[in-house]
């Protein structure tokens, strides 16, 4: 299944757009079509969405489910001294 990076939050039934390239590439190289299910990621979750409508180079996303909250990455300090 593709997955596309969104910047901003989701919940379930929001409805987002994928970015200009992102849009590009599903309609003119995976020629996906409207009832298509792909993977929407964003800083905090996966979700899983259906493409509903493809119109002048634009993929709008509605959100279906949220399969899973995305991990917190070790955070540590690098100090460099020369």
């Amino acid at each position: 299944m593709n997955r596309f990076f969104v910047k901003h939050k989701l919940s379930i039934e929001d409805i987002t757009h994928l970015s200009d390239s992102d849009s590009e590439f599903v309609i003119n190289n995976l020629k996906l079509k409207p009832e298509t299910f792909i993977e929407v990621e964003t800083y905090e979750s996966i979700f899983l969405g259906i493409i509903t409508d493809i119109s002048n180079n634009s993929v709008e996303v509605e959100i279906i489910e949220k399969i899973e909250d995305k991990k917190e990455e070790d955070v540590f300090d690098v100090t460099l001294v020369q």
